[in-house]
């Protein structure tokens, strides 16, 4: 789609539309590159499993802003790279998106139009921002370009037995050192339905350890974000899986083979 990509930057990368390349349809062409990517992961995972490497899942955010791009640094050392706070808000907004999701800024979203699916809208509070801001779950764009996020929906399976654990809560980089008890009560390979408590807000960061079981199973950590609450009951949480370390994802579909489907 023409972009440039700027840099690597641990697991992420930071690309940008619209430099060097003027773009007038810069947001379009980004949605649908990020729809695009999103489907080809399932062809990279199906080589991983081949190899015997694990499934991989990635979260995308978009900003619109007006930022400095060109060469930046001192005579000893530039790069051509891209400044401004924008660039710090594509960051914090896609620290919420979950795998396989794309989340967009409103600004994103006011310049695309109305030639977007648009499942949900969230209200976040991201790090650095003066007050909440909405952003919006995307699963595709119409129009010339008409790709769109392939439906990869899993049934949440009932446990025969619920499955107790421990959780905290993790803010940025930072973990709640209070621990409280859950359980889980439907599972999928990729979410599950959760009790816990006290009341958590949409998009929280948690960490699991398995109650119950061998000592050298409970040491291993997952982890996931909270993604849904439930009307009927306020300490029932939907979960996205965002960490499964192979020992957990083993104990999960074993607990999954022997539940009854929905």
């Amino acid at each position: 789609y023409n972009a440039t990509i700027d840099e690597s930057i641990g697991d992420a990368l930071l690309v940008i539309f619209g430099a060097p390349q003027q773009m007038e349809d810069r947001t379009q062409r980004a949605i649908a590159c990020a729809t695009e990517m999103q489907n080809a992961m399932a062809d990279v995972n199906r080589q991983n499993r081949q190899k015997g490497l694990p499934s991989l899942e990635m979260g995308i955010g978009l900003n619109e802003a007006e930022v400095i791009v060109g060469n930046v640094g001192s005579r000893k050392r530039s790069k051509y790279g891209v400044v401004g706070s924008g660039v710090n808000m594509a960051s914090r907004i896609e620290s919420f998106t979950v795998g396989g999701q794309i989340l967009i800024s409103e600004s994103v979203r006011k310049r695309t139009g109305d030639i977007l699916r648009i499942n949900d809208q969230i209200d976040i509070h991201p790090k650095g921002a003066a007050q909440p801001m909405t952003v919006y779950d995307i699963g595709g764009i119409a129009d010339k370009y008409n790709v769109f996020i392939e439906d990869r929906t899993q049934t949440l399976y009932n446990l025969t037995h619920e499955i107790p654990v421990h959780y905290a809560a993790l803010e940025g980089k930072y973990m709640d050192q209070e621990k409280f008890s859950g359980a889980i009560l439907r599972l999928s390979r990729k979410s599950g339905n959760f009790r816990l408590q006290p009341k958590l807000n949409l998009l929280t960061n948690l960490k699991f350890n398995l109650e119950d079981v061998t000592e050298e199973l409970a040491r291993q950590d997952f982890y996931g974000k909270v993604v849904a609450s439930s009307e009927k009951d306020p300490v029932l949480y939907t979960v996205t899986f965002t960490s499964l370390p192979p020992a957990i994802d083993g104990y999960v579909q074993a607990a999954i083979n022997h539940g009854t489907r929905e």
